[in-house]
C-alpha cells in the first residue's frame, strides 16, 4: 500500500488493449485476501481534449471495504498526478510555440 506496508505480490494480466475504443482491461490478484481486481482504463475524446477514467471491480471478501478505500485514495492521487503532468507538458508546449523565431 503506497510502498509502505508490504501486502504480497500482485499479478497483473493485461487481458485486452483496444485501440478503436481506447480501452485497456487488466485482471489483477495476489495481495492478501484479494480475489479480484478488474481494472478498465478508458480514454474518451471530448470537445476540449480527452477524459481518462479508471473503473475497478474489487472482491476481497470481508476485506473489500479496505481495498475499496485504498483504491479510492490511490486513484485520486494518481489522477492529481496525471493532471499536473498534463498541465506541465502542455504549458511547456505553449511556451515553446509562443517564442518568436529568430530572424522573423
Amino acid at each position: 500500500m503506497f510502498s509502505v506496508i508490504p501486502v504480497g505480490t500482485r499479478t497483473i494480466l493485461i487481458e485486452s488493449v483496444d485501440d478503436r475504443t481506447r480501452t485497456m482491461q487488466s485482471r489483477e490478484h495476489g495481495e492478501i485476501g484479494l480475489k479480484k481486481w478488474d481494472h478498465l482504463i478508458a480514454v474518451r475524446p471530448e470537445r476540449d481534449g480527452s477524459r481518462y477514467s479508471d473503473t475497478i471491480e474489487i472482491n476481497a471478501g470481508v476485506l473489500t471495504p479496505l481495498y475499496w478505500l485504498y483504491a479510492a485514495l490511490f486513484y485520486r492521487h494518481r489522477q492529481r498526478k496525471w493532471r499536473k503532468l498534463v498541465q506541465n507538458v502542455f504549458s511547456d508546449l505553449l511556451t515553446v510555440e509562443r517564442r518568436p523565431t529568430p530572424g522573423c
